[in-house]
């Protein structure tokens, strides 16, 4: 008789547990990245009353008598399916689709997993966990040739939020049309064409370019019997009214440079070589630079010229470079975790990588709280790598994956658990009011 009561006690205490980690998971139901666990029981051990016996010629087998004594838990293991992603409209929210963790380095410099990815930048422009403060991991870019390695250590990863950035123009695209009816014998055989560009220090400077019309027979590389090529113009540097001579520290190589145009009106030569050819080489502008800036140099892209019956609308189509930025916004890219900064000028730089990290089995994990797992003995070591790579699952910035607590499920547990509690009770009242009949039968 008390042998049941010991057993009903073992189911109370378990199913108290169960109701524990059924609340637990009820609790953290809008927690951002929490798995929730599930309990699985087992029988305890069974006392053998008797071995049985095996079969005879005679008779059959007898089975063997046990009693149950009780329940244990198996294991309590988290869940990692995937959580739903919810939009924050934030881009410093991370979420992962797939089964990877960021990595966190925490206080004591060690390293810490988790899926949830609430990011800001500290004042010393860490990317940190904004309810932990531990400190991204991932890999910063050379800063030199702005290449990322994921094989790399890992390191903090920083975003230099005081930085601006600048580049030089280094091609110039002009487009649309010379004046066809432009006299080569004429005083105002010329069209000038004001450039601008940028310099290494952002700073924008001016050339002025001057095209002037120096044939309108046959050209480079045409047959002078048959008249295919009909037209010469020269590139130079424009001069100076003041002076009569091209600013000082502006260039053109070739000097002047020529371009032919068919009877079509469409480019065909640049300084004698065919606009098809291979070796075609288009006009470098160079102008010394002013205030500390280096000499810039760019390549004159002239294959949209055309040199037509119309008036002069020869003008600038295209530039690279930039006028000095500052940073107004990080970006995270989708599936690959790259990190880039924005600056007010258009631009934007690569600065690092995400670093992110696989385990073959994450259900042996050891919980931290505050979303963080460390290394359990059965997890197995960390796989670290880069996002969208060996298995680690896919980075979406602007959204946070929620919890992926079932509440149908948690609910039909508590209601397991309650009514287990409620039976295991039953049991000992029940072996309590026999031991009751028990003790009374000597008053009878």
């Amino acid at each position: 008789m008390l042998r049941s009561l010991f057993t009903a006690i073992t189911s109370l205490s378990l199913h108290q547990q169960y109701l524990d980690v059924v609340a637990d998971n009820l609790a953290n139901v809008n927690t951002p990245g929490f798995k929730s666990s599930r309990v699985m029981f087992q029988d305890l051990f069974s006392q053998l009353m008797s071995p049985g016996s095996a079969p005879t010629e005679q008779v059959g087998g007898i089975n063997p008598t046990q009693v149950g004594l009780g329940l244990r838990i198996g294991y309590i293991t988290p869940s990692f399916t995937q959580g739903t992603l919810n939009s924050t409209g934030r881009t410093s929210d991370l979420a992962i689709q797939g089964d990877g963790f960021f990595i966190y380095r925490n206080g004591e410099g060690r390293e810490v997993y988790g899926r949830e990815a609430s990011l800001q930048i500290d004042s010393e422009g860490y990317l940190v966990n904004a309810s932990t403060g531990y400190r991204l991991q991932g890999w910063n870019a050379d800063p030199t040739s702005g290449e990322v390695d994921p094989n790399w250590p890992l390191e903090d990863l920083r975003i230099p939020l005081d930085r601006s950035t600048a580049s030089a123009t280094t091609k110039i695209a002009l487009g649309n049309n010379l004046n066809s009816t432009t006299d080569p014998s004429s005083v105002d055989n010329y069209y000038d064409v004001t450039i601008g560009f940028y310099d290494s220090l952002g700073s924008e400077q001016t050339t002025t370019l001057r095209f002037t019309r120096i044939n309108a027979g046959t050209g480079f590389g045409s047959d002078p019997g048959n008249g295919i090529y009909t037209s010469d113009w020269q590139i130079s540097i424009a001069p100076d009214p003041a002076t009569g001579n091209p600013p000082a520290g502006h260039s053109i190589s070739p000097n002047p440079s020529t371009v032919t145009f068919d009877s079509s009106g469409q480019l065909a030569y640049v300084d004698g070589v065919a606009v098809t050819d291979a070796a075609l080489a288009y006009p470098e502008v160079t102008v010394a630079g002013e205030n500390g800036a280096a000499d810039t140099t760019w390549e004159l892209d002239l294959s949209n010229v055309t040199q037509l019956s119309q008036s002069f609308t020869i003008s600038m189509t295209q530039r690279n470079g930039s006028s000095t930025g500052a940073v107004t916004d990080i970006h995270i890219a989708a599936d690959s975790g790259e990190i880039y900064v924005l600056y007010s000028n258009g631009t934007q730089e690569k600065l690092g990588q995400l670093g992110m990290a696989r385990f073959t089995n994450p259900s042996g994990l050891i919980r931290l709280g505050r979303n963080q797992y460390n290394v359990g003995i059965n997890s197995g070591p960390p796989i670290v790598g880069a996002p969208n790579t060996g298995g680690r699952g896919t980075v979406n910035a602007g959204y946070l994956e929620g919890s992926n607590v079932d509440l149908g499920q948690e609910f039909t547990n508590m209601i397991l658990a309650q009514r287990g509690f409620q039976a295991s009770a039953r049991v000992i009242n029940t072996g309590d009011q026999i031991l009751m009949e028990l003790t009374n039968l000597k008053r009878m």
